[in-house]
């Protein structure tokens, strides 16, 4: 049974989860009749079921796989990763152990791997967008220089390109 919050169906700011109502005319909190139902002893589940809750055994690495026999229920860390979840989970469809936390572990182990080749691709794709030009490549792509030879001109300079031509021999030496 679901117990819902006071006026969640009137306000929508109103979260549905439970909160006891505590105002001074509550008619919900004096339990009047045709109202909602609050959360109450009776309202517990068996001991049996609860017993059930502490013979659950929490997984984290591949190992706490190993020693379980078959039939134990077991729930997985949320910590884990995607790579290790997968072959946890193998782990626990051949050893027949109840895994809580996921339904369907044969199709969530099934939505990993195709994720995994999915990644693979995307990256094999990147990769070849960003291989570098080999030295081979690229010279025989670029057309052959031409060399420019400059010729000096010493009787037709003017007085200014002969002062330039002169300092720069200068610095040389």
């Amino acid at each position: 049974m679901k117990f819902l919050r006071q006026q969640v169906n009137y306000k929508k700011r109103i979260a549905k989860n439970w909160r006891k109502p505590r105002g001074h005319h509550s008619k919900l909190r004096e339990k009047r009749a045709g109202l909602r139902a609050i959360p109450d002893v009776g309202y517990r589940s068996p001991r049996v079921e609860r017993l059930k809750q502490e013979a659950i055994v929490m997984i984290t690495n591949l190992n706490d796989v190993k020693d379980l026999v078959k039939g134990v229920i077991v729930r997985l860390s949320a910590k884990i990763g995607n790579k290790k979840k997968a072959e946890i989970l193998e782990a626990c469809i051949k050893k027949g152990l109840i895994v809580l936390n996921y339904r369907r572990p044969a199709e969530t182990i099934s939505k990993i791997k195709d994720s995994f080749a999915k990644r693979v691709a995307d990256k094999k794709k990147r990769f070849e967008k960003k291989k570098p030009i080999k030295k081979e490549e690229v010279a025989a792509k670029e057309e052959p220089k031409k060399k420019v030879v400059v010729k000096k001109k010493t009787e037709e300079a003017t007085t200014s390109e002969k002062k330039v031509v002169v300092k720069k021999e200068g610095e040389n030496k």
